[in-house]
């Protein structure tokens, strides 16, 4: 099919696939399914079987007499072939999940012969995000959990969709019947969105929660902390006991992945208590939070590492992660602090142990920040539509269960008995603040890093400095 614009075009290009068809091999009689090919008069992609979309060749290109030039035929010939031809695509994924995915390439390849997927783990790759994505044909998302900090990871950012370097996935989503994109927890689909369109395909979600210790509130006969807790109430919990702690421990708070700055910068947007909330943080929610943050680390006499939050300054990855086991370690130096909820049955053999969501405000329920897992196509991909098979089915999938990411899509959770598996009190907490969750955006994923809070605390940057909205470089190579 064609536009009445095209239609001039239309002999000409019948006869060309016609013929190109017959080169291949591939023409057949009346029993094979028919096959659909639209001149468009845009240049969307489609995900419908038996289907290929090619754009008009006024689109594309023509010669000094009006005809389709030789750069639009090749496209065609490229266009035909595509799903008519066994192909490779590449995939990066992280080391530590990689047998996780060789189960699944090979579920994949049975399903799909003609498409092979060849597993290249981020170590392998580039460090720098947009030199990676150009010897890819697409990639998987890391995780946001403290396992894997030392691991090389990869995160979609803004600068990467500003830069060209991925593909917009939203035409071939919403033209594949056997996508399903209603079949997604929307907290969990919002995190793959941007300015509404979709860039990645989520698999997964971690969602943190906070262990306290229980034996702190036994020793100072203190009853524990209620599941709707507050942020008022959290303050107030860590003073008294901070008060009360006995002189060889110190009580406080820990968080090593800033998940707190997150949610308390949430907090300050109560308009959007919400499901599916996807609203950009605002300067002044960043300033509030770290100015909250501040206050929790420098404490009431001024001397940072006098409050009740444990924060190392000036150390590297592998420090900072060596720092964090030991503050909740056997020994805990730490009452309450932010974690994996895989890590339950870890700290739970070492000491009493309680769950819970992080707190709400007065005004509405808990804003716990959501990270996302997905994956993505890159803008080199010379495959996009084996790569977009390969998404999709991805997307049917339980990411790795021992992490405890949630499914993105609530048919997957059930088929995998997610919510029913976990512990009752990880199941209670994450049952909580699911509901009412907010994934964090493309824009804000490396808002609060450690560096910055370090230069925040040395005076060498401001929380209005560290507050303000970033530029994105459009069409320009990101900062790595």
């Amino acid at each position: 099919s064609l536009t009445r614009a095209d239609s001039a075009f239309e002999t000409v290009i019948s006869s060309f696939i016609t013929a190109e068809l017959d080169r291949r091999g591939q023409l057949c009689s009346s029993t094979c399914p028919p096959l659909t090919v639209t001149i468009a008069p845009d240049l969307a992609p489609t995900a419908l079987q038996n289907h290929i979309r090619i754009p008009s060749p006024r689109l594309v290109g023509l010669t000094e007499t009006g005809e389709p030039s030789p750069h639009y035929w090749e496209l065609v010939a490229e266009r035909l072939g595509a799903p008519l031809s066994r192909t490779t695509i590449t995939f990066a994924v992280p080391l530590y999940q990689l047998q996780f995915y060789e189960s699944i390439a090979a579920e994949f390849h049975q399903r799909q012969r003609q498409v092979q997927v060849e597993l290249i783990t981020l170590d392998k790759l580039p460090t720098e995000p947009l030199a990676l994505l150009a010897q890819v044909d697409g990639a998987a998302t890391t995780p946001h959990n403290s396992l894997n900090i030392l691991e090389p990871s990869f995160t979609l950012t803004a600068d990467l969709l500003a830069a060209g370097a991925v593909v917009d996935l939203t035409d071939l989503a919403f033209s594949d019947p056997g996508f399903a994109p209603g079949d997604f927890y929307e907290q969990i689909w919002q995190g793959g969105l941007w300015q509404e369109r979709l860039w990645l395909v989520p698999q997964g979600a971690y969602l943190p929660v906070i262990f306290y210790d229980k034996a702190a509130y036994e020793l100072t006969e203190r009853p524990f902390p209620s599941m709707g807790w507050t942020w008022a109430e959290m303050l107030a919990e860590i003073s008294y006991l901070s008060q009360a702690q006995p002189a060889w421990v110190r009580w406080g708070l820990a968080d090593q992945r800033a998940d707190l700055l997150y949610a308390y910068a949430y907090a300050q947007t109560p308009d959007c208590g919400a499901p599916a909330c996807a609203s950009q943080l605002t300067p002044a929610a960043r300033a509030a939070a770290l100015d909250w943050y501040l206050s929790l680390l420098i404490g009431p006499n001024g001397q940072a590492g006098s409050g009740p939050l444990h924060h190392p300054r000036g150390i590297n990855d592998l420090e900072r992660l060596s720092a964090a086991l030991t503050v909740v370690s056997t020994r805990r130096q730490a009452a309450f602090w932010v974690e994996d909820p895989s890590r339950f049955e870890y700290h739970l053999l070492l000491n009493s142990l309680g769950v819970l969501p992080f707190p709400a405000s007065d005004e509405f329920n808990s804003s716990t920040p959501l990270w996302i897992q997905g994956s993505v196509m890159s803008s080199a991909s010379t495959q996009p539509m084996a790569t977009w098979e390969w998404l999709r089915f991805l997307s049917f999938r339980q990411v790795n269960a021992s992490d405890r990411l949630i499914p993105a899509r609530p048919s997957v959770a059930n088929q995998t008995n997610f919510w029913t598996s976990l512990p009752r009190d990880v199941d209670n907490a994450m049952r909580t603040a699911f509901p009412f969750a907010r994934p964090i955006p493309f824009t804000e994923q490396k808002r609060f890093a450690w560096a910055q809070i370090d230069a925040l605390v040395d005076g060498s940057l401001t929380v209005a400095e560290a507050s303000s909205p970033e530029t994105l470089r459009w069409f320009q190579n990101p900062q790595p």
